[in-house]
């Protein structure tokens, strides 16, 4: 059901926009005689549509699957101020832990190298603690996951000073765009950044 689940996220994926989770239930629901309809409706369940790669949609399914909370999936991440911080691949905010997943191009680019740098640094600059993973956690992922739920039994006894935002409401937006409105929340509701 993971690769299912990482199909349908990519078809419904704001950047891809195929169809809609609502138009695949349809077409689910209409196909009666469909071999693995179960299967399909199960997956269907669990897309959410903001994942931008199948890793991210898998670790998030097996996440689930291991009985770990639902993160966040790229929501990008602000300051008190309306600084923009990152937009985590997934996050656990009442942990305040990151997942990124980096894929080859993250090891080969030396731009995205030195982007990745800079966000794990900003990211942790702000009390976040950020989990990296790559294709090698894919192919033993309940280790990986072991690991990651003892950071985040760790991360629930304390809490780091300096808590980011996060701002849903921006994903997919252009920078300059998700800026204007960001700041337009900060003026109609502070209380949401006066942590």
């Amino acid at each position: 059901m993971p690769d299912l689940v990482a199909a349908a996220d990519h078809i419904v994926a704001q950047k891809a926009q195929l169809s809609s989770i609502d138009d695949l239930t349809r077409v689910i629901g209409r196909l009666t005689r469909l071999r693995g309809r179960g299967a399909a409706r199960d997956a269907l369940a669990q897309v959410d549509g903001w994942a931008e790669s199948a890793p991210e949609s898998l670790v998030r399914v097996a996440m689930a699957a291991s009985g770990l909370p639902r993160p966040d999936v790229n929501v990008p991440l602000y300051t008190s101020s309306g600084e923009f911080v990152a937009r985590p691949d997934l996050r656990f905010p009442h942990h305040r832990v990151c997942v990124e997943y980096e894929g080859d191009g993250h090891r080969t680019s030396q731009r995205q190298w030195r982007i990745d740098i800079t966000r794990t640094r900003r990211l942790e600059d702000h009390g976040e603690r950020v989990f990296r993973m790559s294709a090698l956690n894919l192919r033993n992922l309940g280790r990986a996951l072991d690991d990651m739920a003892g950071v985040l039994r760790s991360r629930s006894r304390s809490r780091p000073l300096r808590a980011l935002i996060a701002v849903p409401e921006v994903r997919g937006l252009p920078p300059i765009v998700a800026e204007a409105v960001v700041q337009s929340l900060r003026a109609t509701d502070p209380a949401r950044f006066s942590r």
